[in-house]
């Protein structure tokens, strides 16, 4: 939940709610992070109760004003026992109009016994798993969002799309090396055909392990990618790789991995390198696609950088928002694509996927 909360804007259109406990109500008036950590220090409570879970629901629904807008209730439920769904009818048939995707925990829950209530199920059978299974592709819908996976906004957390396929009549790959895949027919390029940049925050600002799981990321993204001569990886400090660097794929890893921490972060020197990199490559009609990682966005971080902008109308630009500082609402007269990766703890972006690749390295 820490993970999904983070990756999703408009905290007053969030509620965290259990059968025991209700730490997060819609229109809370907290933050993200606020509402991160008080879903973080839920205590366990009795017995589990649908009805009871389907009760703290309906009170949420009764203290707002929802008008047409879709409403969708992800309930996580570790037990199908009589007991545990014993009265749950009764508030059921108040939640009109309600979306409800059934989350289920462990190998005990029986999907059967919830027919009456809900369609949609989740399941999450391992635990030890970091998220349920097929999340990536089933969370739009069990938000609400109409059309299967959601479009988000442009203010939104990331981009979702439909992964190009570029054709061949004789070839067709798997390439795979680390924590993104792609799978594909393809005329020699996978994931596709552009100019993939990965904006490197060699500041100062991450602590140093946090700053390795950045560099380590972009390595094993990379390792997913063809045609080295289309890669570069820059940062405002250091360029350690350009587009037709002449690089293999494994010398363009290493150049990565090996980047230091130099000053304070600046998007204007980001986008300086960045732009050097365009006048230096003839790209064409080809899509280009940028991936900025960027910790800090305080007034001085940003200072200068739309001064840049009118030479990056052709790029197709996404933040990679790393840490808790990163603040997206400052970013919006630069771009409209964000990923978020605050717990840098994991191993990569949240919602890191193909859809999501594709589209930040201007596939569509």
């Amino acid at each position: 939940m820490f993970y999904s909360i983070g990756a999703i804007n408009h905290p007053e259109r969030i509620q965290a709610v259990g059968a025991y406990s209700q730490p997060v109500t819609w229109y809370s008036g907290l933050t993200i992070a606020q509402i991160q950590s008080a879903v973080m220090t839920v205590p366990q409570g009795g017995a589990y109760r649908l009805r009871r879970e389907f009760d703290a629901l309906l009170t949420g629904l009764q203290n707002i004003q929802t008008g047409s807008t879709p409403v969708g209730a992800i309930i996580f439920i570790p037990d199908t026992s009589d007991q545990a769904l014993l009265g749950a009818n009764d508030i059921y048939n108040q939640l009109t109009g309600v979306n409800i995707t059934f989350v289920l925990l462990g190998p005990n829950p029986d999907q059967s016994k919830l027919t009456n209530f809900s369609s949609n199920f989740i399941t999450w059978r391992d635990l030890s798993q970091p998220q349920p299974d097929n999340w990536n592709n089933l969370y739009g819908p069990a938000y609400g969002c109409n059309g299967g996976i959601s479009t988000i906004s442009p203010t939104s957390a990331m981009t979702t799309s439909t992964p190009p396929v570029v054709t061949s009549p004789t070839s067709t790959a798997t390439q795979s090396t680390g924590i993104q895949s792609f799978t594909t027919t393809f005329s020699g390029y996978i994931p596709c055909q552009s100019w993939i940049g990965f904006g490197i925050d060699d500041s100062n600002v991450l602590s140093n392990n946090n700053f390795m799981s950045q560099l380590t990321f972009i390595s094993s993204a990379i390792g997913n990618i063809t045609h080295p001569e289309r890669i570069a990886a820059i940062g405002a400090y250091s360029q350690p790789v350009s587009w037709n660097s002449g690089l293999s794929l494994q010398q363009i890893q290493a150049a990565v991995t090996g980047v230091s921490q130099s000053g304070p972060y600046s998007l204007r020197m980001q986008f300086g390198t960045l732009v050097t990199n365009l006048q230096s490559t003839q790209t064409g009609n080809t899509h280009v696609g940028a991936l900025i990682f960027i910790s800090d966005t305080s007034d001085a971080a940003l200072a200068g950088a739309d001064q840049f902008l009118p030479q990056l109308t052709n790029v197709r630009i996404t933040f990679v928002l790393l840490g808790q500082n990163a603040d997206q609402t400052k970013l919006t007269q630069f771009a409209s694509n964000f990923i978020f990766w605050q717990d840098l703890s994991i191993p990569q972006p949240y919602f890191w996927n193909n859809d999501n690749a594709t589209a930040a390295y201007g596939c569509n």
